[in-house]
């Protein structure tokens, strides 16, 4: 059976035992700075009521939402939904959002919980869901899907209106024939979704969602090698069993040897959506361009930026892992800092480590510390 993922609208989570509930939405599935932002709560114990009166109150980057419980004794009540606020829009970076619940009178309170959330820009970040694809399904008040895509393959002004999309399909759904656009896979495609619109041409645009199976399959977990080359002084790093394999042998790439050092990774997870932890993208140097290095990261304006340069090539997402906090640690349970130094001169390299004795030997050679580069899993 195929469900919607968890996760896909429902963003910024926060779920303790013994208290309260605080999901954050946005219509494009992502926070981001056009749009209004939604606030869902629950209670602990469910004395909080469909339609509770509700006061949403900003200061500077927090904003508070409080609500006011049910009488005690009073009937829980059956809701369609959880009970909500829209908060509105919000500039990008880093805010922080409070739950507040008092009980009837108003005047005691019972229940509160927060969460730091990031609103991003989607013109300056890459696509969260690489391992999905850039994709846009889109519905045009007059033109049918496969007037568009034609268009598209033959009139490059027509292409440049819908972000000149690499190609296009139509796809029929009942009475309605879409047309599905497909991106460069780290285009964030909510960036082209606001570009169509804000022309009010269509009847929607929406972006590519994900499905899991109910139940999911299990994660794929997996380790992370590094290997060292003398001649370079390059470090590499890969759980994938193909590559560890040649390189051992020296079938691919010669010279590189495993150095004893490892780290725990997510490889799959089962249903992707509904993790904390996102795609890290994997860059090599551009040949003739670039350095001969390969560089990792699960930021996802630094990706923008490097893909932006000209200087480094897109290689995939070959592991999960989960940015750093707003005040740049690790703050998910069973996670611990990989750390990422950087050869800033000769040729260029990165080398990443959970142990804060390497970055101390690596900063000792003139290697520059870079601080807390993801969140992998404790061995």
């Amino acid at each position: 059976m195929l469900r919607p993922a968890l996760g896909v609208t429902l963003l910024a989570v926060i779920a303790c035992a013994d208290a309260a509930t605080l999901y954050l939405s946005h219509p494009y599935g992502e926070l981001v700075d056009r749009g209004e932002v939604t606030a869902w709560f629950s209670a602990a114990d469910g004395r909080l009521g469909c339609n509770p009166r509700v006061k949403v109150v900003r200061s500077g980057r927090e904003i508070t939402i409080a609500a006011l419980r049910l009488p005690v004794g009073a009937p829980l009540e059956l809701c369609a939904e959880r009970p909500s606020a829209v908060l509105g829009e919000f500039e990008a970076g880093w805010w922080t959002a409070i739950l507040e619940l008092y009980e009837s009178d108003g005047s005691t309170l019972t229940e509160q919980t927060r969460t730091e959330f990031r609103v991003r820009t989607p013109g300056m970040s890459c696509n969260r869901d690489v391992w999905l694809g850039s994709q846009l399904i889109v519905l045009h008040r007059s033109l049918q899907g496969s007037e568009i895509v034609n268009r598209i393959a033959t009139d490059p002004a027509f292409a440049a209106r819908f972000g000149s999309p690499l190609s296009g399909n139509p796809m029929r759904i009942g009475s309605y024939e879409y047309a599905v656009l497909a991106y460069p896979i780290l285009e964030n495609p909510n960036a082209k979704r606001e570009l169509l619109e804000r022309t009010g041409e269509y009847v929607s645009v929406e972006v590519n969602r994900a499905f899991c199976y109910s139940p999911p399959p299990g994660d794929w977990m997996g380790i992370v090698r590094e290997f060292h080359h003398a001649e370079l002084d390059h470090y590499f790093y890969t759980a994938n069993a193909a590559e560890i394999a040649g390189l051992d042998a020296g079938t691919g790439a010669r010279g590189w040897v495993r150095t004893g050092k490892s780290f725990d990774v997510l490889v799959a997870p089962g249903c992707p959506p509904a993790r904390h932890e996102q795609a890290a993208y994997r860059f090599f140097g551009k040949p003739g361009v670039g350095p001969s290095s390969h560089v990792f990261t699960v930021d996802r304006e630094e990706c923008y930026a490097v893909d932006r340069s000209g200087a480094w090539l897109f290689e995939g997402s070959p592991f999960w892992a989960t940015p750093p906090d707003p005040r740049g640690r690790c703050s998910q349970p069973g996670e611990i800092p990989l750390y990422r130094v950087w050869k800033s001169f000769g040729d260029s390299n990165h080398r990443f480590t959970t142990e804060r004795e390497v970055v101390e030997e690596m900063t000792a050679k003139g290697w520059v510390d870079e601080g807390i580069a993801m969140c992998v899993r404790r061995s």
